[in-house]
């Protein structure tokens, strides 16, 4: 018994591993793992929250790459764990808002690009005045300013100007009609007198601006409108040459002046009234209850870094029940010592099984004499009579246990008979059932 509680008493012996199975994926002093795999935004793994904590790799340059999504608009996503080419982990903003944005596209289309509680953008293709993917919140603080990058020549020889408010690549300038025209004229109606002056002096072209130059009285409204130069009769001293040139300078003080005309009752000439074009678009418009996903890669990362920290990644982990929960406990020495008197017991009954069971056998009278067996010959025939009977008891296991195999064979081989007959009688049935609807 000192034996076996003194094996009992091993570092290796005394702890024990204790398991539960629970709904809860984390229990105080336990280590918990799920039972079962899950899908975690499309990776498929058994890991708990604390190895996903582990595993997730931060976003960065080489895990959030460009991808092609709805209407060949690109965006981007982030791969935070994979395992191998076809298992992987992604979480995409984009998908996540899409999911829950509304498309608004009516035959009214005046109120499509608003909506309560929802940010809305035009839906690519862009089919609006400026065919820009702004909305109209955001155009007021995108629109540039008249400077080189925005004014550009519409004739070789520098006669009109148009004004690109999105900056020159964009081919769509301020956009021209009749009532803006008109607006113009009205605000702008003076002509300036510049001294000396015969007294017939008057503007010859159309309505100078404050800086000198002058506002077109028409236009193509599938064309930007511009601003040209003009001159006057004699005994004008004039900076514009009476050709109506005018020089990139002045054409950027011109529009300048057109942006900041004093508003009328229709509204202003600058921000306002260029992004009130971004309220319609052919298309409709995409409203979404989350941000808008990132347009470039460091955005997406900084915005993935922020909103998505492994902890989120890894919540739905959470829900993955049902967990087994381990632990190392030490054994008490009371259940040590049980378990060392057992042990003890056993041992001692076993051996006193064998030893009767040897001694019954040596003990077992002669069949052909009532005398004991005492000479060393009597005992070696008795062990060769053992090991006889020992070999014919496992031939006859073996033999049983062939023919169990072989009774089974034969057991199979009737059930598929049984299968074909069943499917025969089924057969014979269907025949005489179709004879007796044909009489």
């Amino acid at each position: 018994m000192f034996g076996s509680f003194a094996y009992y008493s091993l570092p290796a012996q005394r702890v024990s591993l204790e398991s539960i199975v629970t709904s809860e994926w984390q229990k105080p002093g336990f280590v918990c793992k799920p039972l079962q795999k899950t899908t975690l935004h499309g990776l498929s793994t058994d890991w708990s929250f604390d190895e996903c904590l582990a595993n997730v790799i931060a976003p960065d340059t080489t895990n959030v790459n460009a991808a092609t999504k709805h209407a060949n608009v690109v965006h981007y996503d982030y791969n935070f764990a994979s395992d191998g080419d076809s298992n992987k982990g992604v979480v995409s903003v984009y998908d996540v808002a899409y999911a829950s944005s509304v498309l608004q596209k009516t035959n009214q289309a005046s109120d499509d690009w608003k909506r309560d509680g929802y940010s809305c953008y035009p839906e690519p293709p862009y089919d609006n005045t400026f065919n820009v993917h702004y909305n109209h919140s955001e155009c007021l603080d995108v629109v540039l300013p008249p400077s080189a990058a925005t004014v550009q020549s519409q004739s070789p020889n520098g006669y009109g100007f148009s004004y690109h408010p999105f900056g020159n690549e964009f081919s769509l300038g301020y956009p021209c009609s009749a009532s803006l025209v008109s607006r113009l004229l009205t605000a702008h109606s003076s002509c300036p007198i510049m001294p000396p002056c015969s007294g017939s002096c008057q503007c010859i072209y159309a309505k100078f601006l404050p800086s000198g130059a002058v506002i077109n009285t028409w236009c193509d409204e599938t064309k930007p409108y511009y601003v040209f130069g003009g001159g006057f009769y004699a005994g004008m001293q004039n900076m514009l040459d009476a050709s109506g040139s005018i020089t990139l300078d002045l054409a950027i003080k011109g529009w300048n002046d057109i942006l900041n005309t004093q508003a009328d009752q229709h509204g202003g000439f600058g921000n306002e009234f260029m992004c009130s074009f971004l309220k319609l678009n052919g298309n409709g418009f995409r409203c979404f209850d989350k941000p808008k996903p990132p347009a470039t890669k460091e955005v997406a990362i900084q915005q993935y870094a922020s909103e998505y920290p492994p902890e989120t990644i890894c919540a739905p982990l959470k829900l993955n029940s049902p967990f087994q929960c381990t632990r190392n406990v030490e054994v008490p020495a009371p259940t040590r010592l049980s378990l060392s008197v057992a042990a003890a017991q056993a041992v001692f009954a076993l051996t006193g099984i064998a030893l009767v069971a040897l001694l019954r056998k040596l003990q077992m009278p002669s069949t052909t004499t009532s005398e004991s067996l005492s000479t060393d010959g009597d005992l070696r025939s008795m062990m060769r009579k053992l090991r006889i009977e020992l070999h014919s008891t496992v031939d006859q296991l073996r033999t049983g246990q062939d023919q169990l195999c072989t009774g089974q064979d034969q057991l199979h081989t009737g059930q598929d008979q049984l299968r074909a007959g069943q499917g025969t009688h089924e057969e014979l049935i269907q025949k005489l059932l179709s004879k007796e609807g044909g009489r």
